[in-house]
């Protein structure tokens, strides 16, 4: 795939494409029984993984293009972040992405860290559209941004220092919990390294004494507000009983040790080849 051409219409359906096929291809391998679950989801993680960094390619050659300034040699890093299916390789036909955009700058300077932020916030809007935009070879994922701090009320992306103080002041419990299953996929290597260590200090703080009962408000409040069951409507995800595991994932690390989060695949495995050794934006 040809991340740094000229025809941007060209690109992105190369880029579809190869997501495609490689998507039919794990499919027909499953249908030959040829693999097995496990190896499914993990292929077609790493799918994902190569469209990803495919795109912020993309994304960064783009905004060159525009005469976007990116921040200057070793001045900031830039780090995407996988969360739920996708960080734990659980990838499915269909899946969305669900990502958080990190950022950080090496030196202390109020200005630099305004202008960075400008930068990455036109990168990651651009990144987004590269692999959800229909060209006449249709899409490669659509992206969700909602568990980045504050929702969609937030910055698209947040410095590392103002993930730690979101998590240190306003964080609800589920934000938590999003934390077991996120990892960094493409970017800076220091930076994962960082936010990899943010994770765990987060992950291992004591958890509150009303822990299951704030479980069970807002799995009350996902039966009413998400799944709308009725009498004649079934919600077979998010309603009672569903499939939906945020209660089950979250009353698991409330009975986990430091030590079993540390060893978890998550926190401690391979890191994607996507985390480059790159210490600025080009």
């Amino acid at each position: 795939i040809d991340a740094g051409g000229d025809d941007t219409e060209a690109r992105l359906d190369s880029l579809r494409l190869f997501n495609h096929r490689q998507v039919l291809n794990a499919g027909l391998l499953e249908l030959d029984e040829k693999i097995d679950r496990v190896a499914l989801e993990t292929a077609l993680t790493t799918i994902a993984e190569v469209c990803t960094e495919t795109a912020l390619d993309f994304a960064r050659h783009a905004l060159s293009k525009r005469s976007a300034t990116a921040p200057a040699e070793g001045s900031a890093t830039f780090l995407i972040v996988a969360m739920g299916k996708r960080a734990s390789r659980e990838l499915s036909y269909g899946s969305d992405l669900d990502l958080v955009f990190v950022f950080e700058v090496l030196e202390d300077d109020a200005m630099r860290l305004v202008e960075a932020q400008e930068y990455f916030v036109r990168l990651a809007q651009r990144f987004i559209s590269v692999l959800q935009t229909s060209t006449r070879e249709g899409s490669c994922y659509d992206i969700d941004a909602r568990l980045r701090p504050s929702g969609n009320q937030g910055m698209l992306v947040s410095s590392l220092a103002s993930f730690e103080r979101y998590h240190d002041t306003s964080a609800q419990i589920w934000e938590r919990q999003a934390l077991l299953r996120a990892r960094p996929v493409v970017g800076d290597a220091a930076l994962a390294e960082a936010f990899q260590s943010l994770r765990i200090g987060i992950l291992s703080r004591e958890l509150p004494p009303d822990l299951g009962d704030e479980i069970h408000r807002i799995r009350v409040r996902i039966e009413a507000e998400l799944a709308r069951e009725t009498h004649a409507h079934r919600n077979f995800k998010t309603g009672r009983g569903g499939v939906f595991t945020w209660n089950v994932r979250f009353s698991t690390c409330s009975c986990a040790t430091v030590e079993s989060i540390l060893s978890s695949s998550i926190g401690s495995g391979p890191r994607s080849t996507s985390i480059g050794s790159r210490s600025s934006e080009r």
